[in-house]
């Protein structure tokens, strides 16, 4: 039979330590994005991801709130809050990559449309001037 496998107080915090690191590090790239990309289809809807990221974000600060504050939120409690703000994270992330593809397939749609009335006029241009040749 395998024992539980146990994690020191000091490793779980700095790995939340991380975490929160790279939560506010991603929120400052997005941030960077959303302004260069201004109009951009990617850029549109930025605002998911950054939701999505601070969701991520107090997924982990319920960790720490339940470690410091045991009296306020059991482990199960804990856990079931943890998991509920990963899935919202999920599903805003989720929601802004089918927003962007559907911004992308409208765009890709509209210049296969255009590629396809420049064509017709070439055809249309090269018929008109054969007969003269």
């Amino acid at each position: 039979m395998m024992d539980k496998l146990e994690v020191s107080q000091p490793l779980a915090l700095l790995m939340g330590a991380f975490a929160l690191f790279a939560a506010v590090w991603l929120l400052v790239e997005v941030a960077r994005l959303r302004r260069i990309a201004a109009g951009a289809a990617f850029a549109e809807h930025m605002s998911y991801v950054s939701g999505g990221v601070i969701c991520l974000a107090a997924s982990v600060l319920v960790g720490w709130i339940a470690g410091v504050l045991p009296y306020g939120l059991t482990p199960a409690a804990a856990r079931f809050l943890s998991d509920a703000l990963v899935g919202v994270s999920m599903v805003l992330l989720g929601i802004y990559f089918v927003r962007v593809r559907r911004a992308i397939a409208r765009y890709l749609d509209v210049l296969n449309a255009d590629a396809a009335i420049a064509r017709a006029h070439i055809d249309e241009s090269a018929s008109e001037e054969q007969p003269g040749v």
